[in-house]
């Protein structure tokens, strides 16, 4: 469960999403269903193969954001790096991420899309978990095109799902000149293994 800002000022939109990420290599699904002004609307989010798409789409057929290309190839990679606290399993087994330790409490990971690397950075509390994330430079889309921005998440209320803790409640914004605009705040409320020769992206 969610809810999703697109305009500062402007009413959240509640609604129901079901993601898949990959433990192996780089990959992220996100589909999500809500209203908006009386109407269905749909989003796609996905990070594939190495590229990224970003698509909402109202009635089912009117493409009301998003797009592709190498911005939204580093922004949707940037956006399965921000996961990362909720699937231990891909910090574990992804040979392909690199990892900097930037202080006692704050590193730092890597990953490469098609179009090239994007990063975020983490910040542990005393307990070892993480409670935020923070990247300089996540492309933002807007007025037909995109602008590097700061891009920031937080994760908290730590919880036991199955043999995984992790955190049930994140939210996640961008910096903007005239503070924080936090446009998606989620709950965790179901969490599934599927077991590797599954299909999954």
């Amino acid at each position: 469960r969610a809810s999703l800002t697109v305009t500062r000022g402007q009413p959240a939109l509640l609604i129901d999403a079901n993601q898949w990420i990959s433990t192996v290599q780089p990959g992220i699904v996100w589909l999500a269903t809500g209203w908006m002004n009386g109407l269905p609307v749909k989003v796609l989010d996905a990070f594939v193969e190495g590229r990224g798409e970003l698509t909402a789409r109202l009635a089912g057929f009117v493409t009301v954001a998003g797009g592709t290309g190498p911005d939204y190839d580093k922004g949707e990679l940037m956006r399965f790096l921000s996961e990362l606290p909720l699937h231990p399993d891909a910090i574990l087994n992804m040979a392909e991420l690199q990892w900097r330790l930037l202080d006692a409490r704050t590193v730092k990971v890597t990953a490469q899309s098609t179009s090239g690397p994007a990063t975020v950075r983490f910040i542990f509390n005393e307990r070892g978990e993480i409670v935020r994330m923070e990247a300089d430079d996540r492309p933002m889309s807007g007025n037909g095109h995109t602008t590097p921005m700061p891009w920031h998440g937080t994760y908290v209320d730590y919880r036991n799902f199955g043999r995984y803790r992790l955190p049930a409640h994140g939210e996640v914004g961008w910096l903007m000149p005239d503070g924080l605009f936090t446009y998606w705040r989620g709950e965790l409320i179901g969490y599934d293994v599927v077991p590797q020769g599954n299909p999954s992206l």
